[in-house]
């Protein structure tokens, strides 16, 4: 587990820089002290120092290839395994070394290899891992038995058992802190959306680490019967990363062509997922809750996919038998979502989307708060941006007539806060494009009881 990228303002200090980087800092005078105390333990032969060598050399390695957790600010590493055997066979100091020169030299390596990533990651992983490998062996030595073999009694597992589970908890701990104080989310949102994914990749690695401990105990140059099963466990999370990101991209396309089919709509649910997040972030809702709700609303005219272009773009009123059909398309959004784990929590914000406050909306006629929060939020958002653009059925309204809709709507159609929070959100966004145009966000340029229905 590391730290994948930060800010490169490090240093240059905005508000939140300065906690952040007092952190980072902490730990790298804890994880320097670990390494000046450790070499009075280090090996005084040729062979102990080849031990280091082969061990950080296979950390480096693994280090090589991580795999990025949700979020974009974590990766993970088959070298979790090389850290547990460590800290099972050499103790304390020899697995701080370890840790310090396989973390360093990965480091380099990897942004002098494969992908030039900004220096300022490389402090907080090197000293992550030396605080992580010093405590684990520590706690490791003092639980186990005091026989030279390794991992042959009760008392081996359970400290095993022990290294393991804090081997995780502390990394996930000091990973989370980081992102959090850079970030100004909660540490327990923080790990939910980047870390939480990673729980069994985690276990995986302590049964491997013992395996490649008791393979060196035998014979060292067996730990190469390891190498495929962790290879295999590497190349196993990686799929289901991929997965799911391809997946995400696939829906988030196939939601973009679904718009694309008439230009009066077309990035209506980008815009639409813009002013959804914009209201979700002025109401404080959690980063985890408002991701959701982007997605979401990427995600929410999916049920419009097998609608008749001739009804979708009439230019005047829906028959009775019409409106009864497009009336579907939030159920069958729901079943398309619905298809993948993944996006499941979103189904009921897919489904209720077109519900209304006073419950005359549909599909289920709900009202107040037995409609998902985020369903409310994307019903504002939705039918601003339907106001404000151009429909086979009428030209767009302006913005002061579509803002006057919304609160006559408020408290009928829409939920009052939802109104309130969203039109705050958009009036602050006015005043950035009007005095900070750079940091405007464009779409919003061009972004009822007929307020958002068709």
């Amino acid at each position: 587990m590391r730290l994948l990228a930060l800010p490169s303002d490090i240093g240059g200090y905005k508000l939140r820089s300065l906690p952040r980087d007092a952190y980072i800092l902490t730990l790298v005078l804890i994880a320097g002290a670990l390494v000046v105390w450790s070499i009075s333990g280090l090996p005084a032969t040729l062979i102990g120092w080849g031990t280091i060598a082969i061990f950080a050399l296979m950390v480096a390695l693994a280090d090589l290839f991580p795999i990025v957790m949700p979020g974009e600010m974590g990766e993970i590493s088959v070298s979790a395994a090389v850290f547990i055997a460590s800290a099972i066979l050499f103790g304390p100091q020899v697995a701080i070394w370890i840790a310090f020169l396989g973390t360093l030299a990965g480091e380099i390596c990897y942004r002098l290899v494969i992908l030039k990533r900004p220096w300022n990651r490389v402090p907080f992983n090197v000293s992550m891992a030396v605080i992580l490998l010093g405590t684990v062996s520590v706690v490791y030595y003092l639980v186990a038995d005091t026989s030279p073999a390794h991992l042959n009694s009760l008392r081996d597992l359970l400290a095993l058992i022990l290294a393991g589970f804090i081997y995780y908890t502390l990394s996930d701990l000091l990973l989370s802190v980081v992102i959090a104080l850079d970030q100004g989310f909660p540490v327990l949102t923080v790990w939910r959306i980047t870390l939480r994914d990673a729980a069994w990749h985690n276990v995986t690695m302590i049964p491997l680490g013992a395996i490649f401990a008791l393979l060196w105990t035998v014979a060292p140059w067996s730990i190469a019967l390891a190498l495929l099963p962790l290879l295999t466990v590497r190349r196993s999370m990686a799929l289901v990363r991929e997965s799911l990101e391809q997946t995400r991209q696939a829906l988030i396309a196939l939601a973009d062509t679904i718009d694309a089919r008439d230009s009066s709509t077309y990035q209506h649910s980008q815009r639409v997922a813009e002013y959804a997040e914009m209201t979700a972030r002025q109401m404080r809702l959690p980063y985890d809750e408002v991701e959701l709700i982007v997605t979401s609303a990427r995600l929410h005219d999916l049920g419009k996919i097998g609608m008749d272009n001739a009804m979708l773009y009439k230019p005047g009123p829906l028959s009775s038998e019409e409106r009864e059909e497009f009336q579907r398309h939030p159920s069958i959004g729901e079943s398309l979502v619905g298809y993948f784990p993944a996006f499941g929590a979103g189904r009921d914000i897919v489904r209720h989307h077109h519900e209304h406050f006073d419950g005359r909306g549909y599909p289920n006629g709900k009202e107040n708060e037995e409609i998902p929060l985020g369903a409310r939020i994307l019903a504002v958002a939705d039918a601003y941006d339907a106001m404000t653009s151009d429909r086979p059925y009428r030209s767009a309204m302006s913005k002061e007539t579509a803002i006057a809709r919304l609160k006559a709507a408020s408290g009928t159609q829409f939920d009052p806060q939802v109104v309130e929070a969203f039109l705050t959100a958009l009036a602050r966004k006015e005043e950035e494009r009007r005095y900070m145009p750079h940091r405007a966000q464009p779409r919003l340029e061009e972004a009822s009881s007929e307020a958002g229905e068709r």
